[in-house]
């Protein structure tokens, strides 16, 4: 469940066409799947871009490949925040595994738009940074529930595949 209230507005670039960008907070609430440390409760700054061939979105920037009204085919980069931290946790087991970084992920994706503001999506992502050495596959379906103004609140519902690299990285215990 994400919260964007913000500003939106649009400006011209050297095409004269108009660009749409906003400024805006979410609100993202997290479950840890590691015993004895906190939840997470953040409130994240979002900027947001949108042109005909490049986009920001949040923690996600890149270009379109193909763009209509319906469709969207884009490449782009994502940062992944998922991490662990030892010294964050008051389980005296899990101090002692090792800390798990975030990493930058190089990211495929495919959006079609139906009726109402409401959105299918597909993508898979690749660590770029040799992290995890892993990919993630998605999918996703978004709806509006409230859009007033400049301010919108949307919900979305979806399905993740992490590879076993990814799994291992992030949950994986060696022997060691």
């Amino acid at each position: 469940f994400s919260v964007m209230p913000g500003i939106a507005g649009e400006f011209a670039d050297e095409g004269d066409k108009p660009q749409k960008w906003s400024l805006g907070i979410a609100g993202m609430f997290s479950t840890s799947p590691y015993k004895s440390y906190d939840n997470a409760i953040l409130p994240v700054p979002m900027a947001s871009y949108e042109g005909d061939r490049f986009f920001l979105k949040g923690l996600e920037a890149g270009m379109y490949l193909w763009k209509t009204q319906k469709h969207q085919v884009s490449i782009g980069a994502q940062y992944f925040d998922m991490s662990f931290k030892p010294g964050d946790t008051d389980d005296m087991q899990l101090k002692r595994l090792d800390k798990r970084s975030s990493t930058l992920m190089a990211k495929a994706s495919y959006t079609y738009s139906l009726p109402y503001g409401m959105q299918v999506g597909a993508s898979v992502s690749q660590d770029v940074l040799g992290k995890h050495k892993g990919f993630i596959g998605e999918l996703s379906f978004r709806a509006p529930l409230l859009m007033k103004n400049n301010f919108m609140i949307f919900s979305q519902v979806g399905v993740k595949w992490s590879s076993q690299n990814v799994n291992d990285y992030y949950y994986g215990v060696s022997s060691k």
